[in-house]
């Protein structure tokens, strides 16, 4: 009989750890103006996102592949605001890859872990 393994012992089975940093974006006379927060280690399980799943984002964000990080940390999307209503973003390095958190899953369930989902980041010229 296979048992499904618990969510917390998985991820703390095959979690790592990636740097990331949050960027805080305000608007300047009609600019918005990037500030990277300090660098740090998200620890966690990051894998590429599944074809089922990935076929649910938005067409824009299919191309270039999405991945699933499962954390107990905290992690911004766009649109999240901080306590000066700035907003804030987390990005993370893994893969070989810069990725920016693009929407999470309420575990809250699970022992307190989050499922985010990151999709590539493209540098704006």
């Amino acid at each position: 009989m296979n048992l499904p393994l618990p969510v917390g012992s998985a991820v703390s089975l095959f979690s790592t750890t990636a740097p990331a940093f949050n960027r805080t974006t305000t608007r300047v006379d009609g600019r918005a103006e990037h500030v990277d927060g300090p660098q740090y280690n998200l620890v966690g399980s990051v894998q590429p996102m599944g074809e089922k799943e990935l076929k649910l984002l938005p067409e824009g964000y299919q191309s270039d592949g999405a991945i699933v990080i499962r954390t107990a940390q905290k992690l911004f999307m766009e649109g999240d605001r901080n306590e000066n209503d700035e907003s804030v973003q987390t990005f993370v390095d893994a893969l070989d890859e810069r990725w920016r958190v693009l929407k999470t899953g309420d575990w809250s369930g699970y022992a307190n872990f989050r499922k985010y989902v990151a999709v590539k980041y493209v540098e704006e010229s």
